[in-house]
């Protein structure tokens, strides 16, 4: 088990606010906990034959936390390692908002996933840069892409967003790529975040030093599976990282890593990965 503080302004004992990286293999799912005890969940793992990171580790760790009901889910675009254990969640668990990036969702791409929805009466709520979600006491999710009417690709169209509390900011950018990047930085949103989970797994498609440099993060989380197919996560970014002095924490490496913070502080802890 590793683990680092992050000491910031006037730190309180109480830890309020915590974000837990799941690991799921090659994909993400995130599960953020409000101080009010809300639950929030962005995006739901991939799928495989037979089973999905949604049965196999999402519903047990919601329910090892007593998380009975999602006030949110988050999916941040429509690609299979970020969807593909959503069916299962919607299935097992009260869900009461459902909210998008991207522009592909498809029927005829993710039958099951949409005949769920519908089931549940639920809607995919699109979200653009200049959302905000309240979540109360304070935690903010804003929502810096995609941009307003900008519809690229689904990896550029993804959700990136700024979780905010106290002075306490963790970055989320789903897959977005360099494309994203340019538009979030020409557009002048505000990047700072003590952490940022790395997008697209460490791809060398994203992550350039001009972004990471607006952000100026002290750690850095990566979702990605073991020796995975793609190469994940890019030697760039990771010297990139390096070179800004980031302390990176990985899945494949460090199992599920959760971040907790009370506005001031954030802790960062890691379970060590499954063998």
């Amino acid at each position: 088990m590793a683990s680092l503080i992050l000491n910031l302004l006037n730190p309180r004992n109480d830890i309020r606010l915590t974000v837990t990286f799941l690991d799921v293999g090659q994909g993400d799912a995130i599960v953020i906990r409000t101080p009010t005890g809300a639950a929030m969940l962005v995006d739901c793992g991939p799928a495989w034959e037979g089973d999905d990171a949604g049965r196999r580790t999402i519903i047990p760790f919601l329910r090892s936390q007593a998380i009975q009901k999602l006030d949110a889910l988050f999916m941040t675009h429509p690609d299979l390692d970020h969807i593909g254990g959503a069916p299962s969640v919607l299935r097992r668990v009260l869900v009461k908002r459902v909210f998008a990036g991207g522009d592909d969702w498809n029927e005829k791409k993710h039958p099951i996933l949409f005949r769920i929805l519908r089931e549940r009466r639920l809607k995919l709520t699109p979200l653009e840069r200049g959302k905000f979600i309240e979540t109360g006491e304070g935690v903010r999710l804003r929502v810096l892409n995609p941009g307003i009417g900008k519809k690229t690709t689904d990896n550029e169209d993804s959700l990136v967003i700024r979780l905010e509390y106290g002075n306490s900011f963790l970055l989320l950018t789903g897959d977005a790529g360099s494309e994203a990047e340019a538009n979030i930085l020409h557009d002048g949103e505000d990047l700072k975040a003590q952490i940022i989970k790395i997008a697209h797994h460490g791809s060398r498609f994203g992550s350039t030093e001009r972004f990471l440099k607006a952000v100026h993060p002290q750690a850095a989380i990566i979702l990605v599976g073991k020796r995975n197919r793609f190469g994940h996560p890019s030697p760039a970014v990771l010297e990139r990282l390096d070179g800004m002095h980031v302390r990176v924490f990985r899945t494949d490496r460090d199992g599920a890593i959760t971040a907790e913070t009370d506005g001031n502080v954030w802790r960062i802890r890691t379970m060590g990965a499954k063998r």
